[in-house]
């Protein structure tokens, strides 16, 4: 080491040569054009664009409460519970049509169960109003 050295500090500072301002200008037209396609992105998922037919919702968890003594609980136990279930109908084996009838397919969301309103560039998908996201229609409901 020398004597005497000064210590230097040395800056990296952006050298506009002629094609800088090009470069610059295609960094901010890739930076908008990225904005843009994510807000395409954002709203398609949230107004549920590319959702084919409507599956089923999921079941509720099932809950159970039952009463144990303090030395059940330290020392385990097993007890026997029932569980009420819902049972599928003969007539109509979960349908819900008369006996030799079948439910029909919407003719307005042709059994999507979703609906599509366009007004100029926006389109806003929402749940059919024939059949109330069923995707399907009872002529001949059971009483």
């Amino acid at each position: 080491m020398r004597k005497n050295a000064q210590p230097t500090i040395s800056m990296v500072t952006p050298r506009l040569n002629k094609a800088g301002w090009a470069a610059d200008l295609a960094a901010a037209l890739m930076a908008a054009l990225i904005s843009v396609i994510s807000l395409v992105t954002f709203l398609a998922i949230s107004f549920g664009g590319g959702r084919g037919r409507q599956r089923a919702a999921r079941g509720a968890d099932l809950r159970y409460n039952m009463d144990l003594t303090l030395e059940e609980a330290v020392r385990g136990v097993t007890k026997e519970i029932r569980i009420p279930t819902l049972e599928e109908c003969d007539v109509c084996h979960g349908s819900g049509a008369k006996a030799g009838t079948q439910p029909q397919t919407c003719p307005t969301c042709h059994g999507s169960g979703q609906v599509q309103m366009r007004q100029g560039f926006f389109a806003v998908q929402q749940t059919c109003p024939h059949c109330q996201g069923r995707g399907t229609l009872i002529k001949d409901p059971l009483p």
